[in-house]
């Protein structure tokens, strides 16, 4: 019990945060009996749709929809770097700069890592937190 009372705060923080995934494999057949869950019906876990998660290689698709982001939380003459891949031991590959205007990427985050397109072309990724979504194409 006092295990249980340290470790669930813990765990509703973590998923909340959204750090945390519970899989349950898909249901072969519905036999009325009890499930993967031990009650009822078993759950099946349902497809992601296309074009949902960024691309592992940094570059965005055309098939998955692009949103519009301005650089933010960086003073003027400064830069954000652009890296190699999601996380800061990537290498810095490019920079988005406050005057560049709308630079274009990935509509979701991985980790808080969003991939994005420079305006020179390169196509990297950046920390969430520096851009402000201002629409989409």
């Amino acid at each position: 019990m006092r295990n249980t009372q340290r470790i669930l705060p813990a765990l509703i923080a973590c998923a909340a945060a959204g750090l945390l995934a519970i899989g349950v494999p898909p249901a072969q057949a519905d036999s009325g009996g009890p499930g993967p869950t031990g009650i009822g019906t078993p759950i099946a876990t349902t497809p992601r749709p296309a074009g949902v998660n960024p691309p592992a290689a940094g570059a965005t698709t055309s098939s998955a929809r692009t949103c519009a982001y301005r650089v933010a939380h960086v003073r003027r003459g400064s830069f954000l770097r652009v890296r190699s891949g999601p996380g800061l031991n990537r290498r810095p590959i490019g920079r988005l700069r406050v005057a560049d205007g709308r630079v274009y990427g990935s509509c979701t985050a991985r980790h808080g890592w969003i991939a994005v397109k420079t305006p020179t072309g390169t196509s990297g990724w950046s920390f969430g937190y520096h851009l402000r979504r201002v629409g989409w194409r």
